[in-house]
């Protein structure tokens, strides 16, 4: 399956959020679509740091914080703002997921079918960031990357 249609998917379910007259509806359309958009762009950066660039496979536990630390790690303002955005795209889709009490403290918005519109366009932008990096610049993140003491398993030395 490929990444994108989650965030068709999320995009559906806002659609839906927004026309929704029942309260609850709205509210787990929009829970569901940020959720989806935000597993729309984390597989895509995974899709692209494992597929693309070749790098070794994530580790089973982390491997959230792993996509958002490499892409940070990458050298390319781009896609270190793709992983600030996809790190807070993680915390609302966490806050979407499991905190289902009236009252979100943390998102008081991820019930509203506005604000999970505006997480479907932080995906579509992580992904178009991760899209636009030309041939040259994906050969630099994967020569910086395969350094990494995420990927070499070695102490970061001072």
């Amino acid at each position: 399956m490929k990444p994108i249609a989650y965030l068709e998917l999320a995009e559906t379910l806002v659609a839906s959020g927004l026309t929704a007259t029942d309260g609850e509806r709205r509210a787990a359309s929009s829970r569901a679509a940020i959720s989806r958009a935000y597993y729309a762009a984390f597989n895509f950066a995974l899709d692209f740091l494992t597929n693309e660039l070749k790098l070794k496979e994530p580790p089973e536990s982390g491997v959230h914080a792993y996509v958002i630390r490499l892409l940070n790690q990458s050298g390319e303002r781009t896609l270190e703002s793709a992983s600030s955005a996809l790190n807070t795209l993680r915390e609302w889709r966490v806050v979407s997921d499991y905190d289902t009490k009236k009252y979100v403290i943390k998102k008081p918005n991820a019930e509203d079918p506005k604000y999970a519109k505006l997480r479907c366009g932080e995906a579509r932008i992580i992904i178009q960031q991760i899209i636009n990096c030309t041939p040259r610049q994906r050969q630099e993140i994967k020569q910086r990357l395969e350094k990494s003491p995420l990927i070499t398993n070695k102490p970061h030395s001072i």
